[in-house]
């Protein structure tokens, strides 16, 4: 369809973005993209025909939206960014990882290890690790956002409404903090956070064992969202028994 087209054009035109605001300091091209990006979900969600493809468009959405800002100047830019990519370059030098350095960054094996794997599988510099792979990595995002979404409001309501989880998901793309920095430790983290929520929400057989593993994965990406997804399951739990005594299913 017309619609489905103009979507797959967006990371051509997100790349073409970036690379005159770089080398050519004309930003036409990014307001125009900024345009489709914000009117895109608008037309997909009239068109009853892309119900199919809303994985597909919310991926290539959130990617283009990241890329117009990460691909832009040749060098790194953020702000923990820097901390970490001394982590990672400090392994590809040395060609194997210390666990025993006293660095509060050295533990996350998002950093110390998937990065500069990727970096020698590519054959990559570790700057465009952070700057291309990460980005596409934490587009996935959304993605599982939608899913999450989509299960959930049949879950609370009894109602498949698949627009309403389509356009849901914009509100996590569209806001400030999604691509306002460059995809790092805490980004990817979201990854495995969502995906957990999924499997607690599916309830699929043997999911126990993808959770602890994603569990794992969320530990050594980033402290933080670990500490908080402990902090909720906790909470969780306390709740549940609270309810429980209360007679509430």
């Amino acid at each position: 369809t017309p619609t489905l087209l103009v979507v797959i054009i967006l990371p051509i035109l997100s790349i073409l973005g970036a690379y005159l605001f770089t080398y050519y300091y004309s930003n036409y091209m990014q307001i125009l993209l900024l345009i489709l990006l914000s009117i895109s979900p608008i037309l997909c969600s009239r068109s009853k025909n892309l119900e199919q493809h809303y994985p597909f468009v919310i991926f290539v959405i959130a990617l283009s939206l990241l890329l117009h800002v990460n691909l832009v100047s040749s060098h790194l830019w953020s702000f923990d960014i820097f901390l970490e990519s001394y982590c990672a370059r400090t392994v590809i030098e040395n060609e194997y990882w210390d666990p025993n350095l006293d660095y509060k960054l050295n533990s996350l094996l998002l950093i110390n290890i998937l990065a500069p794997v990727l970096s020698s599988f590519c054959d990559i510099s570790y700057v465009w690790v952070f700057k291309a792979i990460f980005p596409l990595i934490f587009s996935l995002v959304p993605v599982s956002l939608f899913i999450l979404y989509k299960n959930l409001i049949y879950k609370l309501f009894r109602i498949k409404d698949i627009q309403l989880a389509f356009l849901s998901t914009f509100v996590f793309v569209f806001y400030y903090g999604f691509f306002k920095d460059m995809p790092d430790k805490q980004h990817i983290s979201q990854l495995f956070l969502s995906l957990i929520f999924i499997l607690f929400l599916l309830k699929m057989t043997n999911s126990k064992y993808l959770i602890l593993m994603l569990s794992f994965s969320l530990i050594v990406s980033h402290y933080g969202v670990a500490y908080l997804f402990a902090l909720s399951l906790f909470g969780a739990l306390i709740l549940t028994n609270v309810c429980r005594y209360f007679g509430f299913n």
